[in-house]
């Protein structure tokens, strides 16, 4: 089901894409995704490596804590090692590649990120991009798992961090909300960019 949405959202685009039908974890094995009846492109693995509770997901999707049996659809799907997965692709990559990394997985979050720290070499440089609504992913822990931190960042409207009141002004002007990226933030609730290599 939610392979089938993605396969119909990447038709239209314009480069090549190659999709894997299996998710990211520490290992290869079965799992169980809880997809919410109200959002078939959501969804999330109800396992012991998700750093979020099955209540703390369901308050996203808008879901209160005794409706959650009731309001998800559960499936089996395979996990395979992310750092197997990702040698695999990256070795088909120049050793000095450029890499973009999204990263949207409802709680596990940490471990994909580590899985991807293995997998990278040391010659590549990376921006990764993930929500993060846990305490445990904090500046600390992606500099022990990322050696080569550039900068951690965290998308924030906080018009403080913003270098005048030009940049405020134009920036409200085009978006009509403002948003700028905190430098070093102490904690990176919210949308995070860390930049290695």
């Amino acid at each position: 089901m939610l392979f089938d949405v993605l396969r119909a959202n990447t038709r239209m685009l314009s480069c090549k894409t190659t999709l894997f039908d299996f998710g990211l974890g520490r290992d290869d094995r079965s799992s169980t995704l809880r997809v919410p009846e109200h959002n078939v492109g959501g969804g999330y693995v109800a396992d012991a490596d998700n750093t979020l509770s099955e209540n703390e997901l369901a308050a996203k999707d808008g879901i209160s804590q005794g409706g959650i049996n009731d309001n998800y659809v559960s499936m089996q799907v395979q996990i395979k090692s992310g750092r197997v997965v990702m040698e695999g692709i990256l070795s088909k990559l120049a050793p000095d590649a450029r890499l973009l990394f999204k990263i949207d997985v409802e709680g596990y979050e940490k471990v994909v990120l580590t899985e991807i720290a293995g997998a990278l070499r040391p010659s590549h440089s990376a921006v990764i991009v993930f929500e993060n609504f846990s305490d445990e992913i904090t500046p600390t822990f992606i500099h022990s798992i990322f050696p080569n931190v550039k900068s951690i960042e965290r998308l924030t409207t906080n018009l403080a961090v913003l270098p005048s009141k030009l940049h405020k002004l134009v920036r409200t002007l085009i978006s009509g909300r403002v948003y700028s990226l905190e430098p070093e933030p102490v904690r990176l609730l919210g949308e995070v960019v860390v930049t290695v290599g």
